[in-house]
């Protein structure tokens, strides 16, 4: 079986839920960092996270790979 991985770039809106454990704390000075920083800093601490909602406007290939997948040889 032959596997290839293909790169999109697209256009749209996704929304998606972080659920976050309950001993972690959102951190001091949370309202001032932006929200690329926000985004990092919740992606790192999650303990769950899914898509609530997606709407794709636009994609369009980009790359398209093929994935090899070596295979182990064994003397003897």
């Amino acid at each position: 079986m032959k596997e290839f991985q293909i790169s999109y770039k697209v256009e749209g809106v996704r929304v998606v839920n972080v659920q976050l454990p309950d001993k972690i704390k959102l951190p001091v000075g949370w309202e001032d960092m932006s929200t690329e920083r926000q985004d990092e800093w919740l992606y790192e601490h999650q303990e769950y996270s899914y898509v609530k909602y997606e709407d794709i406007h636009y994609s369009q290939a980009d790359s398209v790979l093929e994935i090899r997948h070596l295979k182990s040889v064994s003397n003897g």
